[in-house]
């Protein structure tokens, strides 16, 4: 009788984490910037976020959640697919296309 109890105790536990909605990520806190394309890499600057795609170069501002959306067709990149991006001290974003390493002021949402 007494594991019987304590099953059922464990299952009722159960049921409740999982059931419960507020221990899931997608509370309504979370924002969906629209894109195609697939996520390369990603690196936080002081005040953006540089996302690198196959379809190009998102930048999304901390402060304003204002998204810019870069590619060949738009800006001056040598490419559309961003592989790596890193940050350095001086506010300056790097780049590397599939062609060729690129550099980027910090920021460009304005």
């Amino acid at each position: 009788m007494k594991r019987m109890i304590q099953f059922y105790s464990l299952l009722i536990a159960l049921h409740f984490y999982i059931l419960n909605p507020s221990l899931y990520a997608d509370n309504g806190d979370w924002v969906q910037y629209a894109y195609r394309g697939t996520i390369f890499c990603v690196a936080e600057g002081e005040e953006v976020m540089w996302v690198g795609t196959n379809v190009g170069l998102v930048v999304i501002d901390k402060v304003t959640d204002k998204t810019e959306f870069y590619n060949t067709a738009n800006a001056d990149l040598p490419g559309n697919t961003v592989n790596v991006i890193t940050t350095d001290g001086e506010g300056t974003a790097w780049s590397g296309t599939n062609n060729i390493a690129i550099k980027q002021k910090e920021k460009p949402c304005q």
